[in-house]
């Protein structure tokens, strides 16, 4: 005779019938949602800029580079890092969908941010979220993040 399950335990369920009865996550935007709905309410930046090279002896350099909104109803949350090869002329910026923008509606500025590294090139700082930026100098640029965990397209405020 088989043993009973546990009144409050499930008996185990093969992987393989998991997979069939696997519900499909919810995404905060429609299934059928369109580059076209991503471009227009969270948009990639129009251009980077650099906002700090931490120099490395003999080594490839870290570039933090500043996302630029498309309009000022935008904010981006933290940079983005990329490595600079010691024997490369200039630092190459990072592809422009290697961030979206989000709406300024959505966010706040960030609480006073930690330093994560002081040096003489500048400092870097990280928000709550571990978001990170730079700067050259001791005062952190403005920052922002978002207040909520979770988003939606009928959340209030959305884009």
């Amino acid at each position: 005779p088989m043993a009973a399950a546990h009144p409050r335990t499930a008996p185990p369920v093969h992987p393989a019938a998991r997979a069939r009865t696997h519900t499909p996550p919810s995404y905060p935007v429609p299934p059928p949602a369109s580059q076209a709905y991503l471009d227009q309410n969270f948009p990639p930046p129009v251009r980077y800029l650099i906002a700090l090279i931490v120099p490395a002896k003999g080594a490839s350099s870290l570039v933090l580079w500043k996302p630029l909104p498309p309009t000022p109803d935008f904010v981006a949350l933290g940079m983005v890092a990329t490595a600079h090869p010691a024997d490369a002329k200039e630092p190459k910026p990072p592809p422009y969908d290697a961030v979206r923008c989000v709406p300024k509606a959505w966010a706040r500025k960030a609480a006073a941010p930690e330093v994560a590294w002081q040096g003489s090139a500048g400092t870097v700082w990280r928000t709550r979220h571990n978001l990170v930026v730079g700067a050259k100098g001791r005062q952190p640029p403005p920052m922002y993040e978002l207040p909520r965990d979770t988003f939606s397209s009928d959340s209030p405020n959305p884009p």
